[in-house]
C-alpha cells in the first residue's frame, strides 16, 4: 500500500502559509437547549456544565453560519434566561439571568453533567436524510444515527457489527469474492453500495474488503430510499459513514486491543491546530490489525492510514484536503456447503452436520487489496442563511484473489443437474466439486457535488432550500480464470491441496458507468407545527459493458458481448411532519426511486437490462424524554420493487447466464429504535423489527434470481437488540463501567429455515486519569454463552455461515 501518499496530502499542506484566525461554521437549528448545547460541543469541542433543572423545557435559538464558539453559545441562550461563564480553558457554566442581572452559580454547589462531550447514545441531529443539519425529530424518515461512544462501548471495528443496533438492517455474509461490506435494508440488499460522507461507494465492485471504522465519527442509517438527493440507490435505505475531522483543539487516543484467535489491533488518533491561531488543523487515524479466526485458515491482516487537512482561508471559507490508505490480505471463505436444493422456497437446502470450524477451501485462498482515496471538499458562507458547498472524491483500487468455491453433488440440485451428467458424476449428497478461481479486479471512481443552501421566511412559513447536482464515474476491468476441479473432496472427509487441472474458462470484463443528476429540496416551516419536506431529483444514468468468454472446454469456443445503454429517470419524494408538542413529532412520506443493480445483467440478445423501480411509503412518530436525553421512534412501511432481473431459462446457468425484468417483490414492516440516557450514567440503545415479503409477479424460473434479489427471503421476520451500559460517577465505585446486550434473531424466512437465537455479550471497563492523561482498561465478551448460530448465506444462495462462537476483546486506550 502506498502509504507515501496519504503521508504526502499531509505534509504537502503543512508548508501552506496559515491564513489569521477565523470562526468556525456551525450549524444549530433550533431544539431543545440540552440536545442544542450537545451539538455545539460536537461541532466546535467547547465542553459545557450545566444544571438540568436549570435547562428543562428551553428551546435553543438556531445558529447557522462562521461563529467562534463562545459567539454560537451566546446566540444559542438569546431570550431563554441563560448566560454562561468559563471557568476553565475550555469549559463554560450555565447561569440564570434573573431579571438582566447575571448570577453566577457556585460551581461547588452545581448538580449537572457535562453536555456533548461525546460520550452520548442519542443523536439530535443528522445529516444524511436532508443533507442539512436537521433535528431528528424534524425529519419526516426513518433515520438512526450510531455514536462514537457506542463504538467505543462495544470495541466497533467494522461497520457489520455497529448495525446490529439498528432496526431494519440485517449485515450480509459475503464470502464470495473476498469479505466486503453487505447489508439487507428493510429486506433488500443494499446494491454494494455504502456512502462515505454522502459519497457512494460501490464495495462490491471494488472488492474493497470490510472498511475500517478508524476514521469514523458516527454511522447514519436512512431507511428508505434517499434517491432525491443522492441519484440511483436500492430501496432499503443507505449507510452513510461520516468521518472525524480536524479540530482546533488538541487531542489524541491511542488504543490497543488483543482478543481471541491471536486478534492483534493498534489504532492512533490525533488532532489539533498545526498554526498558533487554529487556521491550519489536521486530523489523523492509523490502524493496524492482524488475527487469526474460529474458521479453518482464516486470517485477517490489515493496514489503514487517513490523514485530514483544514484551512481556514477566511471568516467564511474553509477547505479541506483527505486522503485514505488501506491494505489488506484474508481469507476467501465459503462458510458450510448447502445439500439439497438451493437456498429459495420449493427446492430446500439443509445445514451439514459438520464443525462450524470445517473450511471445504484451500489455505491459499485469500484476497488482496491495495485502495487509495484522495478528495477535498470546500464550503464557503454568503451569510448566516446562504452558503456554497462542493466536494470531489477518487478512489483507486487493485484487488486480486483465489478462490475455491465447494459444490454438493446434491440428489434434487435444481442448477443444471444434466452439468454433473456431463462430467460422469452421480449426485450423492457427500461428494463436493469445486469451481475454483483466479481473478484480478481494478476499479476507479470519480465523484463530485455541488450544492447550495439557505433559508428564508416568507408568508409566515420559514423555508430551508437545498438545490445541486452531481456526477458519478467509475470503471472496472476483471479478468478471471476458472477451473472445474477434477479432484473430488468428501463432506464429511475433506481432503485439501487437490490439483486444478485444466482451466475452462477465461473471462474479461471492461464495465464503464456513471450518471449526473440535478435536485432541488425543500423543506418548509408551517403554522401549527407543520412541516412539509419537498425533493425532486432527475438523473441521466448511462453504462457501457465489454465482455469476453472464452470456454476452453473445446477448441475454439469463444464469444464477446458489448453492451450499451442510457436511462434517465426522475426520483420525487414528499414527506408531512407535524409536532402537536414539542417533544413529540408523527410523520408521513412517500417516494420513488430507480434501483442501482442495472449494469450486472444482460438479456438474451446481449443487452442491458432497464434499471429497477420502487415506490415507498412509510408512517412514523417520534419522541424525545428526559430533556432531550432519550429519543425513540417508530415507523411502519411498505415498499415494492419492480422489473426486478428473473433467470431467463432460454441460457445457461454456468456458462452464459441471462435475465429479463419480469419480477416483482413487496417488502412489509414494523420498526422500533430507542437510545439515549435516561438517567445520569446509564446509557442504553434497542431495536426492534417485524418485516415480511411476498413475489408479487414472477416468470417461470425466475425464483433464483428474484430470492437474490429479495433478500427478504433470507431476512427473520422477528429481531431485535438491546444494548445497556451503567457507569459510575462518583462514590467508591467512580470510573467502573458495566455494560451488557442482547441481539435476537428469529427463524429466517429462507428456504433452509436457519434456526433463530439469541447473543448475550458484557463489557467491563474502567478509566482513572493519570496526570493530564485518562486511562481506560476495558474488557468485552461476545456470544458469552457459546450459542452456535448461523448469519445466514451470501447471494449465491448455495453456502451457510456460521457464527463466532465465545470470544473475548481487550484493550488499553489512553486519551490526552
Amino acid at each position: 500500500m502506498n502509504f507515501r501518499a496519504c503521508s504526502l496530502v499531509l505534509l504537502g499542506a503543512v508548508s501552506v502559509p496559515s491564513p489569521a484566525a477565523e470562526p468556525a461554521a456551525i450549524a444549530i437549528p433550533a431544539q431543545s437547549m440540552a440536545t442544542a448545547l450537545s451539538e455545539l460541543s460536537r461541532q466546535t469541542g467547547l465542553q459545557v456544565l450545566a444544571d438540568g433543572g436549570v435547562l428543562a423545557g428551553k428551546r435553543s435559538a438556531p445558529v447557522i453560519g462562521a461563529h467562534s464558539p463562545a459567539e454560537a453559545l451566546q446566540r444559542l441562550l438569546a431570550g431563554t434566561g441563560l448566560g454562561y461563564r468559563m471557568v476553565a480553558g475550555n469549559l463554560a457554566a450555565i447561569t440564570v439571568l434573573p431579571n438582566t442581572e447575571i448570577v453566577t452559580l457556585d460551581p461547588v454547589a452545581v448538580v449537572g453533567e457535562r453536555i456533548g462531550d461525546g460520550e452520548a447514545y442519542s443523536l439530535p441531529t443528522a445529516t444524511t436524510a436532508t443533507k442539512t443539519a436537521t433535528p431528528l425529530l424534524e425529519t419526516p424518515a426513518a433515520i438512526q444515527p450510531v455514536s462514537q461512544q457506542l463504538l467505543k462501548d462495544q470495541q466497533i471495528t467494522r461497520i457489520g457489527k455497529a448495525l446490529e443496533n439498528v432496526s431494519g438492517v440485517i449485515a450480509q455474509p459475503s464470502g464470495d469474492d473476498g469479505d466486503f461490506d453487505m447489508f439487507r435494508l428493510r429486506g433488500f440488499y443494499n446494491g454494494d453500495l455504502i456512502y462515505r460522507d454522502g459519497v457512494p461507494i460501490k464495495v462490491g465492485s471494488f472488492y474493497s474488503g470490510q472498511r475500517d471504522t478508524a476514521n469514523l465519527e458516527r454511522i447514519e442509517v436512512l431507511k428508505g430510499s434517499g434517491a432525491s438527493l443522492y441519484g440511483r440507490m436500492e430501496p432499503g435505505g443507505m449507510v452513510n459513514l461520516v468521518t472525524k475531522q480536524p479540530m482546533k483543539e488538541s487531542g489524541h487516543w491511542f488504543t490497543q486491543q488483543f482478543g481471541s484467535y491471536g486478534l492483534y489491533r493498534t489504532s492512533l488518533d490525533s488532532t489539533g491546530p498545526l498554526t498558533g491561531d487554529g487556521a491550519v488543523s489536521y486530523r489523523m487515524n492509523f490502524a493496524y490489525e492482524n488475527s487469526g479466526s474460529f474458521r479453518q485458515f482464516g486470517f485477517t491482516d490489515r493496514k489503514f492510514l487517513a490523514p485530514v487537512l483544514r484551512f481556514e482561508l477566511t471568516p467564511r471559507t474553509r477547505f479541506t484536503l483527505e486522503a485514505e490508505c488501506r491494505e489488506a490480505a484474508n481469507l476467501v471463505d465459503f462458510g458450510l456447503p448447502l445439500v439439497g436444493g438451493v437456498n429459495v422456497p420449493g427446492f430446500p437446502g439443509r445445514i451439514p452436520d459438520v464443525p462450524i470450524t470445517r473450511n471445504f477451501g484451500e489455505p491459499t485462498d485469500r484476497q488482496q487489496l491495495q485502495e487509495t482515496l484522495a478528495g477535498f471538499h470546500w464550503s464557503h458562507d454568503f451569510d448566516d442563511r446562504w452558503s456554497l458547498n462542493h466536494r470531489f472524491t477518487a478512489v483507486v483500487s487493485d484487488t486480486v484473489f483465489r478462490r475455491s468455491q465447494p459444490y454438493v453433488l446434491s440428489t434434487d440440485r435444481l442448477i443444471e443437474p444434466d452439468y454433473f451428467a456431463s462430467l460422469g458424476l452421480t449426485p450423492d449428497d457427500r461428494r463436493i466439486l469445486f469451481f475454483r478461481q483466479r481473478y484480478r479486479s481494478s476499479a476507479e471512481l470519480y465523484y463530485t457535488t455541488l450544492n447550495v443552501t439557505g433559508s428564508w421566511r416568507v408568508w409566515g412559513a420559514e423555508h430551508n432550500l437545498v438545490a445541486g447536482a452531481d456526477a458519478n464515474w467509475t470503471r472496472y476491468r476483471h479478468g478471471l480464470i476458472a477451473w472445474d476441479s477434477p479432484a473430488l473432496s468428501d463432506l464429511y472427509q475433506p481432503r485439501h491441496g487437490l490439483a486444478l487441472g485444466r482451466p475452462t474458462l477465461l473471462n474479461h470484463w471492461n464495465r464503464r458507468e456513471g450518471w449526473w443528476g440535478v435536485y432541488l429540496q425543500d423543506q418548509v416551516k408551517l403554522p401549527l407545527a407543520i412541516q412539509l419536506l419537498a425533493g425532486l431529483r432527475y438523473d441521466r444514468a448511462y453504462g457501457s459493458e465489454h465482455f469476453t468468454s472464452g470456454n476452453l472446454e473445446g477448441p475454439g469456443r469463444s464469444s464477446a458481448v458489448r453492451a450499451t445503454t442510457t436511462s434517465g429517470a426522475f426520483a420525487p419524494r414528499i414527506g408531512l411532519l407535524w409536532q402537536p408538542r414539542p417533544q413529540w413529532s408523527l410523520y408521513g412520506n412517500i417516494s420513488e426511486s430507480s434501483g442501482s443493480s442495472w449494469l450486472d445483467k444482460l438479456d438474451r440478445d446481449g443487452r442491458l437490462l432497464p434499471p429497477e423501480t420502487t415506490r415507498q411509503w412509510e408512517l412514523g412518530s417520534k419522541i424525545e424524554g428526559f430533556d432531550g436525553r432519550l429519543s425513540a421512534s417508530l415507523a411502519w412501511f411498505e415498499l415494492t420493487k419492480r422489473r426486478m432481473a428473473s433467470s431467463d431459462p432460454a441460457c445457461s446457468v454456468r456458462a452464459n447466464p441471462c435475465y429479463a425484468p419480469l419480477g416483482a417483490v413487496r417488502s412489509r414492516g414494523l420498526e422500533l429504535d430507542i437510545s439515549g440516557e435516561p438517567l445520569p450514567g446509564w446509557r442504553l440503545i434497542g431495536s426492534y423489527t417485524y418485516l415480511t415479503g411476498a413475489v408479487v409477479q414472477s416468470a417461470a424460473g425466475a425464483f433464483a434470481s428474484l430470492s437474490g434479489g429479495g433478500g427478504w427471503l433470507l431476512n427473520p421476520r422477528h429481531a431485535a437488540s438491546l444494548w445497556t451500559t451503567y457507569q459510575w460517577n462518583s462514590g467508591p465505585m467512580q470510573g467502573f463501567s458495566i455494560g451488557a446486550g442482547t441481539l435476537v434473531r428469529g427463524k429466517s424466512q429462507s428456504a433452509v429455515g436457519e434456526p433463530g437465537y439469541a447473543l448475550l455479550n458484557l463489557m467491563l471497563a474502567y478509566a482513572f486519569d493519570w496526570g493530564r492523561s485518562r486511562i481506560i482498561a476495558q474488557l468485552n465478551a461476545d456470544n458469552l454463552l457459546n450459542k452456535r448460530y448461523y448469519l445466514g448465506s451470501d447471494y449465491t444462495l448455495l453456502n451457510e455461515f456460521p457464527g463466532a462462537p465465545r470470544s473475548f476483546l481487550g484493550s488499553l486506550r489512553v486519551e490526552w
